[in-house]
Protein backbone atom coordinates (compact mmCIF):
# COMPACT_ATOMS: atom_id res chain seq x y z
CA UNK A 1 0.00 0.00 0.00
CA UNK A 2 1.22 3.91 -0.69
CA UNK A 3 -0.91 6.70 0.59
CA UNK A 4 0.71 10.41 0.37
CA UNK A 5 -0.33 13.27 2.81
CA UNK A 6 0.79 16.92 2.12
CA UNK A 7 2.40 19.48 5.10
CA UNK A 8 -0.64 22.23 6.37
CA UNK A 9 1.76 23.47 8.74
CA UNK A 10 4.88 26.13 8.26
CA UNK A 11 6.53 24.18 6.12
CA UNK A 12 4.99 23.75 2.58
CA UNK A 13 7.62 21.34 1.50
CA UNK A 14 7.35 17.83 2.66
CA UNK A 15 5.14 14.88 2.21
CA UNK A 16 4.50 11.88 4.07
CA UNK A 17 5.07 8.78 2.51
CA UNK A 18 3.73 5.15 3.89
CA UNK A 19 4.38 1.79 2.51
CA UNK A 20 2.90 -1.22 3.90
CA UNK A 21 5.79 -4.00 4.04
CA UNK A 22 7.54 -5.61 6.13
CA UNK A 23 10.96 -4.24 6.30
CA UNK A 24 14.01 -1.80 7.65
CA UNK A 25 11.76 1.73 7.72
CA UNK A 26 13.80 4.79 7.63
CA UNK A 27 14.46 5.45 11.19
CA UNK A 28 16.35 2.25 10.94
CA UNK A 29 13.45 -0.16 12.87
CA UNK A 30 12.07 -3.23 11.20
CA UNK A 31 8.13 -2.80 10.97
CA UNK A 32 5.30 -3.99 8.87
CA UNK A 33 4.47 -0.14 7.70
CA UNK A 34 7.04 2.22 6.92
CA UNK A 35 6.41 5.91 7.07
CA UNK A 36 8.72 8.38 6.90
CA UNK A 37 8.71 12.73 4.80
CA UNK A 38 10.21 13.42 2.01
CA UNK A 39 11.22 16.92 1.65
CA UNK A 40 11.92 18.82 -1.37
CA UNK A 41 12.42 21.98 -2.10
CA UNK A 42 12.88 24.40 -4.88
CA UNK A 43 13.32 28.32 -5.51
CA UNK A 44 14.27 30.73 -8.20
CA UNK A 45 15.74 34.05 -7.81
CA UNK A 46 15.22 36.31 -10.82
CA UNK A 47 19.12 38.31 -11.29
CA UNK A 48 20.27 41.09 -13.11
CA UNK A 49 22.29 39.48 -16.00
CA UNK A 50 25.34 41.69 -17.43
CA UNK A 51 23.84 42.64 -20.92
CA UNK A 52 23.71 39.80 -23.60
CA UNK A 53 23.67 36.73 -21.69
CA UNK A 54 20.19 36.48 -21.13
CA UNK A 55 17.51 36.44 -18.51
CA UNK A 56 19.15 34.40 -15.57
CA UNK A 57 17.88 33.71 -12.09
CA UNK A 58 19.62 31.78 -9.32
CA UNK A 59 18.42 27.83 -8.14
CA UNK A 60 17.95 26.46 -4.95
CA UNK A 61 17.32 22.86 -4.29
CA UNK A 62 17.20 21.36 -0.41
CA UNK A 63 15.94 17.49 -0.80
CA UNK A 64 17.22 14.24 1.87
CA UNK A 65 16.64 11.80 -1.25
CA UNK A 66 14.05 10.08 0.21
CA UNK A 67 11.56 8.51 -2.51
CA UNK A 68 7.73 9.55 -3.26
CA UNK A 69 7.37 5.55 -3.63
CA UNK A 70 7.86 2.29 -1.83
CA UNK A 71 11.20 1.11 -1.80
CA UNK A 72 12.85 -2.61 -1.40
CA UNK A 73 15.66 -2.70 1.00
CA UNK A 74 18.44 -5.17 1.58
CA UNK A 75 19.09 -5.67 5.04
CA UNK A 76 20.97 -2.60 6.49
CA UNK A 77 20.97 -1.14 3.12
CA UNK A 78 18.55 1.46 4.01
CA UNK A 79 17.31 5.16 3.25
CA UNK A 80 17.69 7.06 6.33
CA UNK A 81 15.28 10.12 7.69
CA UNK A 82 15.14 12.54 10.26
CA UNK A 83 12.11 14.15 11.92
CA UNK A 84 13.68 17.65 11.31
CA UNK A 85 13.48 17.63 7.85
CA UNK A 86 17.30 18.36 7.51
CA UNK A 87 17.78 18.33 4.05
CA UNK A 88 21.13 18.68 1.45
CA UNK A 89 20.99 21.93 -0.49
CA UNK A 90 22.53 23.20 -3.77
CA UNK A 91 22.25 26.52 -5.28
CA UNK A 92 23.88 27.98 -8.49
CA UNK A 93 23.00 29.64 -11.66
CA UNK A 94 19.48 28.43 -13.33
CA UNK A 95 19.83 26.79 -16.81
CA UNK A 96 22.79 28.59 -17.62
CA UNK A 97 23.56 29.17 -21.82
CA UNK A 98 26.84 28.88 -23.30
CA UNK A 99 28.23 32.41 -22.11
CA UNK A 100 28.30 30.76 -18.44
CA UNK A 101 30.59 27.70 -19.23
CA UNK A 102 34.20 27.93 -19.72
CA UNK A 103 33.78 27.80 -23.65
CA UNK A 104 33.43 31.36 -23.67
CA UNK A 105 35.32 34.27 -22.37
CA UNK A 106 35.36 37.78 -23.47
CA UNK A 107 34.19 41.15 -22.57
CA UNK A 108 30.89 40.95 -20.13
CA UNK A 109 30.81 44.98 -20.64
CA UNK A 110 30.06 45.25 -24.59
CA UNK A 111 27.37 43.11 -25.78
CA UNK A 112 27.90 40.62 -28.27
CA UNK A 113 32.02 41.21 -28.27
CA UNK A 114 33.55 37.84 -27.10
CA UNK A 115 37.03 37.11 -27.83
CA UNK A 116 37.19 33.43 -28.78
CA UNK A 117 34.20 30.50 -28.16
CA UNK A 118 35.32 26.85 -27.96
CA UNK A 119 32.97 24.00 -28.97
CA UNK A 120 33.29 22.13 -25.49
CA UNK A 121 34.23 22.72 -21.98
CA UNK A 122 35.35 19.25 -21.15
CA UNK A 123 37.16 17.17 -23.08
CA UNK A 124 38.36 13.35 -23.38
CA UNK A 125 40.64 11.80 -25.90
CA UNK A 126 42.47 8.33 -24.83
CA UNK A 127 41.29 5.32 -23.78
CA UNK A 128 43.36 5.79 -20.27
CA UNK A 129 41.39 9.66 -19.83
CA UNK A 130 38.00 7.99 -20.74
CA UNK A 131 38.27 5.17 -18.67
CA UNK A 132 39.88 7.00 -15.38
CA UNK A 133 36.90 9.68 -15.91
CA UNK A 134 33.92 7.50 -16.64
CA UNK A 135 34.87 4.15 -14.63
CA UNK A 136 34.80 6.37 -10.99
CA UNK A 137 31.76 6.92 -9.19
CA UNK A 138 32.93 10.32 -7.96
CA UNK A 139 33.82 12.24 -10.61
CA UNK A 140 31.28 14.69 -10.10
CA UNK A 141 33.36 17.36 -8.13
CA UNK A 142 32.10 21.02 -7.81
CA UNK A 143 35.45 21.78 -8.39
CA UNK A 144 35.01 20.91 -11.81
CA UNK A 145 32.43 23.12 -12.53
CA UNK A 146 32.82 26.64 -13.95
CA UNK A 147 33.24 29.64 -11.58
CA UNK A 148 30.63 31.63 -13.43
CA UNK A 149 27.46 29.58 -12.20
CA UNK A 150 27.99 30.30 -8.81
CA UNK A 151 27.74 27.00 -7.43
CA UNK A 152 27.27 25.95 -3.89
CA UNK A 153 26.10 23.10 -1.91
CA UNK A 154 25.26 23.45 2.04
CA UNK A 155 22.74 21.22 4.54
CA UNK A 156 20.26 22.94 6.24
CA UNK A 157 17.11 22.39 8.02
CA UNK A 158 13.23 24.16 7.96
CA UNK A 159 13.83 25.50 4.57
CA UNK A 160 16.53 27.44 4.75
CA UNK A 161 16.23 28.56 8.28
CA UNK A 162 19.97 27.26 8.68
CA UNK A 163 22.69 26.85 6.52
CA UNK A 164 25.70 25.14 7.16
CA UNK A 165 28.43 23.77 4.74
CA UNK A 166 28.48 20.49 4.01
CA UNK A 167 31.48 18.62 4.98
CA UNK A 168 32.32 20.25 8.04
CA UNK A 169 28.29 19.93 9.41
CA UNK A 170 27.84 15.78 8.99
CA UNK A 171 27.72 15.58 13.04
CA UNK A 172 25.16 18.25 13.07
CA UNK A 173 23.50 16.52 10.91
CA UNK A 174 23.66 12.32 11.66
CA UNK A 175 20.87 11.62 9.17
CA UNK A 176 22.32 12.67 6.30
CA UNK A 177 25.13 10.19 6.06
CA UNK A 178 26.35 11.46 2.24
CA UNK A 179 29.65 12.27 3.33
CA UNK A 180 30.66 13.77 -0.16
CA UNK A 181 28.43 15.50 -3.56
CA UNK A 182 31.00 13.98 -5.60
CA UNK A 183 28.54 10.83 -6.22
CA UNK A 184 25.64 13.29 -7.04
CA UNK A 185 25.26 14.53 -10.69
CA UNK A 186 21.46 15.82 -10.40
CA UNK A 187 18.40 16.06 -8.78
CA UNK A 188 15.27 14.33 -10.34
CA UNK A 189 11.67 15.86 -10.23
CA UNK A 190 10.59 14.06 -6.99
CA UNK A 191 13.70 14.83 -5.17
CA UNK A 192 15.65 11.65 -5.57
CA UNK A 193 19.30 11.96 -6.34
CA UNK A 194 20.69 11.17 -9.37
CA UNK A 195 24.45 9.49 -8.84
CA UNK A 196 26.64 8.45 -11.66
CA UNK A 197 26.49 5.32 -14.25
CA UNK A 198 28.96 4.14 -12.21
CA UNK A 199 28.68 2.46 -9.36
CA UNK A 200 30.83 2.73 -5.70
CA UNK A 201 32.15 -0.82 -7.04
CA UNK A 202 34.11 1.25 -10.08
CA UNK A 203 31.73 -1.09 -12.71
CA UNK A 204 28.35 0.46 -14.86
CA UNK A 205 25.94 -0.16 -12.18
CA UNK A 206 23.57 -2.44 -14.28
CA UNK A 207 26.32 -3.66 -17.16
CA UNK A 208 29.45 -4.14 -15.35
CA UNK A 209 32.69 -5.36 -17.24
CA UNK A 210 35.98 -6.50 -16.18
CA UNK A 211 38.74 -4.40 -17.07
CA UNK A 212 43.03 -4.18 -16.48
CA UNK A 213 43.41 -5.25 -12.53
CA UNK A 214 39.29 -4.50 -12.19
CA UNK A 215 38.39 -8.24 -12.23
CA UNK A 216 35.95 -8.70 -9.97
CA UNK A 217 32.86 -7.10 -12.37
CA UNK A 218 29.43 -6.11 -9.48
CA UNK A 219 26.48 -5.12 -10.27
CA UNK A 220 23.74 -2.94 -8.43
CA UNK A 221 20.64 -4.62 -6.72
CA UNK A 222 17.88 -2.19 -7.32
CA UNK A 223 14.29 -2.44 -6.52
CA UNK A 224 11.81 -2.16 -9.02
CA UNK A 225 11.94 1.39 -9.61
CA UNK A 226 15.78 0.93 -10.20
CA UNK A 227 16.50 2.99 -7.31
CA UNK A 228 18.58 1.26 -4.81
CA UNK A 229 20.48 2.34 -1.26
CA UNK A 230 23.58 0.24 -1.07
CA UNK A 231 25.81 3.20 0.34
CA UNK A 232 25.47 5.86 3.11
CA UNK A 233 21.66 4.99 3.87
CA UNK A 234 20.83 6.92 0.73
CA UNK A 235 18.79 6.30 -2.33
CA UNK A 236 19.06 7.55 -5.36
CA UNK A 237 19.00 6.57 -8.91
CA UNK A 238 21.96 5.84 -11.23
CA UNK A 239 19.94 5.76 -14.54
CA UNK A 240 16.09 7.03 -15.53
CA UNK A 241 13.52 5.78 -13.01
CA UNK A 242 9.97 4.59 -14.19
CA UNK A 243 9.05 5.76 -10.68
CA UNK A 244 9.84 9.70 -11.65
CA UNK A 245 6.37 9.81 -13.04
CA UNK A 246 3.13 8.64 -11.66
CA UNK A 247 1.71 5.45 -12.79
CA UNK A 248 0.73 1.92 -11.67
CA UNK A 249 3.84 0.23 -11.25
CA UNK A 250 4.79 3.21 -8.69
CA UNK A 251 1.94 3.05 -7.03
CA UNK A 252 1.28 -0.60 -6.19
CA UNK A 253 4.61 -2.09 -7.28
CA UNK A 254 7.66 -0.12 -5.81
CA UNK A 255 8.21 -2.31 -2.59
CA UNK A 256 9.37 -5.18 -5.17
CA UNK A 257 12.88 -6.20 -5.70
CA UNK A 258 14.12 -5.72 -9.46
CA UNK A 259 14.79 -9.57 -9.82
CA UNK A 260 11.15 -10.65 -8.11
CA UNK A 261 9.73 -8.72 -11.21
CA UNK A 262 9.48 -10.06 -14.52
CA UNK A 263 10.24 -7.14 -16.88
CA UNK A 264 12.74 -5.58 -14.76
CA UNK A 265 14.27 -8.85 -14.05
CA UNK A 266 14.01 -9.60 -18.34
CA UNK A 267 15.88 -6.09 -19.49
CA UNK A 268 15.94 -3.05 -17.04
CA UNK A 269 16.32 -1.20 -19.77
CA UNK A 270 13.56 -1.90 -21.55
CA UNK A 271 11.49 -1.74 -18.02
CA UNK A 272 13.05 1.90 -17.35
CA UNK A 273 10.35 3.25 -19.69
CA UNK A 274 7.97 0.47 -20.22
CA UNK A 275 5.80 3.07 -18.44
CA UNK A 276 5.70 6.11 -19.93
CA UNK A 277 2.81 7.61 -21.77
CA UNK A 278 2.82 8.68 -25.48
CA UNK A 279 2.64 12.05 -24.26
CA UNK A 280 6.08 11.61 -22.30
CA UNK A 281 8.04 10.40 -25.05
CA UNK A 282 8.71 13.28 -25.91
CA UNK A 283 11.08 15.75 -24.98
CA UNK A 284 10.25 16.62 -21.60
CA UNK A 285 12.30 17.58 -18.50
CA UNK A 286 13.38 14.66 -15.56
CA UNK A 287 15.36 16.71 -13.25
CA UNK A 288 18.26 19.21 -12.31
CA UNK A 289 21.86 18.97 -12.89
CA UNK A 290 24.25 19.88 -10.18
CA UNK A 291 25.81 22.63 -12.43
CA UNK A 292 21.98 23.97 -12.95
CA UNK A 293 21.27 22.38 -16.27
CA UNK A 294 18.34 20.74 -17.13
CA UNK A 295 17.60 16.83 -17.55
CA UNK A 296 15.65 15.40 -19.95
CA UNK A 297 14.33 12.43 -20.47
CA UNK A 298 15.12 9.09 -22.71
CA UNK A 299 13.31 10.56 -26.08
CA UNK A 300 14.04 13.10 -28.30
CA UNK A 301 11.67 15.20 -30.53
CA UNK A 302 11.14 12.77 -32.53
CA UNK A 303 9.64 10.45 -29.98
CA UNK A 304 13.19 8.43 -30.45
CA UNK A 305 15.29 7.15 -27.80
CA UNK A 306 18.54 8.84 -27.73
CA UNK A 307 21.29 7.18 -29.44
CA UNK A 308 25.04 7.28 -28.74
CA UNK A 309 25.78 9.48 -31.55
CA UNK A 310 23.10 12.08 -30.67
CA UNK A 311 24.53 12.90 -27.37
CA UNK A 312 28.59 14.23 -26.52
CA UNK A 313 31.10 12.27 -24.08
CA UNK A 314 28.74 14.28 -21.43
CA UNK A 315 25.71 12.66 -22.00
CA UNK A 316 24.28 16.06 -23.08
CA UNK A 317 22.90 17.79 -26.34
CA UNK A 318 22.24 21.14 -27.57
CA UNK A 319 18.80 22.41 -27.25
CA UNK A 320 19.03 25.54 -29.14
CA UNK A 321 21.79 27.38 -30.51
CA UNK A 322 23.10 28.46 -26.40
CA UNK A 323 21.30 26.55 -24.39
CA UNK A 324 22.78 22.88 -23.44
CA UNK A 325 21.24 20.43 -21.09
CA UNK A 326 21.78 16.55 -20.52
CA UNK A 327 19.45 13.68 -21.36
CA UNK A 328 18.88 10.23 -19.72
CA UNK A 329 20.49 7.75 -22.71
CA UNK A 330 19.81 3.70 -22.35
CA UNK A 331 23.95 3.27 -22.08
CA UNK A 332 26.27 4.17 -19.98
CA UNK A 333 26.28 6.65 -18.10
CA UNK A 334 22.67 6.59 -18.37
CA UNK A 335 22.18 10.31 -17.17
CA UNK A 336 25.76 12.85 -17.12
CA UNK A 337 29.28 11.58 -17.78
CA UNK A 338 30.62 15.10 -17.09
CA UNK A 339 29.92 18.18 -16.60
CA UNK A 340 29.92 19.45 -20.07
CA UNK A 341 29.26 20.19 -23.09
CA UNK A 342 31.92 17.81 -24.01
CA UNK A 343 33.63 16.57 -27.36
CA UNK A 344 32.31 13.77 -29.31
CA UNK A 345 34.36 10.15 -29.35
CA UNK A 346 33.94 6.88 -30.67
CA UNK A 347 36.13 5.26 -27.50
CA UNK A 348 34.32 3.35 -25.08
CA UNK A 349 34.87 2.47 -21.24
CA UNK A 350 36.31 -0.36 -20.57
CA UNK A 351 34.11 -0.73 -17.22
CA UNK A 352 30.49 -1.61 -19.62
CA UNK A 353 28.60 -4.37 -21.82
CA UNK A 354 26.54 -1.16 -22.08
CA UNK A 355 28.82 1.93 -23.06
CA UNK A 356 28.13 4.78 -25.18
CA UNK A 357 29.28 3.37 -28.81
CA UNK A 358 28.97 6.31 -31.61
CA UNK A 359 29.90 4.28 -34.83
CA UNK A 360 28.22 6.58 -37.63
CA UNK A 361 31.59 8.44 -38.50
CA UNK A 362 33.17 5.10 -38.88
CA UNK A 363 30.82 3.38 -40.42
CA UNK A 364 30.93 6.26 -43.00
CA UNK A 365 34.70 5.32 -43.54
CA UNK A 366 34.13 1.91 -43.34
CA UNK A 367 31.23 2.55 -46.02
CA UNK A 368 33.84 4.68 -48.23
CA UNK A 369 36.68 2.12 -48.05
CA UNK A 370 34.07 -0.91 -49.14
CA UNK A 371 33.14 1.58 -52.33
CA UNK A 372 36.82 2.76 -53.23
CA UNK A 373 37.97 -1.14 -52.44
CA UNK A 374 34.77 -1.77 -55.16
CA UNK A 375 36.01 0.47 -57.40
CA UNK A 376 39.26 -1.01 -57.36
CA UNK A 377 38.70 -4.30 -58.14
CA UNK A 378 36.19 -3.13 -61.14
CA UNK A 379 38.86 -1.47 -62.45
CA UNK A 380 41.23 -4.19 -62.10
CA UNK A 381 38.72 -6.60 -63.89
CA UNK A 382 38.42 -4.17 -66.72
CA UNK A 383 42.24 -3.88 -67.44
CA UNK A 384 42.54 -7.67 -67.36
Amino acid sequence: MFMLSKSDNHIPNYETITCAQRQRCPDSILRETCTWQRFLYFGCTRLSPPYYYGEISKYTILTNSLPDHCYFNYGELYPTYSQDLSAYGFSGIFNPNIFYSDMFEGDDTIPGVFDWLKDYSFEIWTQGELDAWMCNPDWARSAYMTKKINYEEFMSIDSLQTKDEWVQSLAKYPYLSLPTSNYVVGVALNGVFFFSGTSTFGYDAFFPRAYENNINPREILPDVCLGQASTYNTYRYHMFSPCIFDNSLKLTQANQQCFSHAGCKADKLTHSVSKLTYRQRNIIPIGLARDGRMIYGPYNQDGQLWNPCDVDICNGVYISRITYAYVATMFHPYIIGCWGPGNMLNLTQSCSTNPRQCIEKTGAIYNLSISLLTFIAATLAFLQ
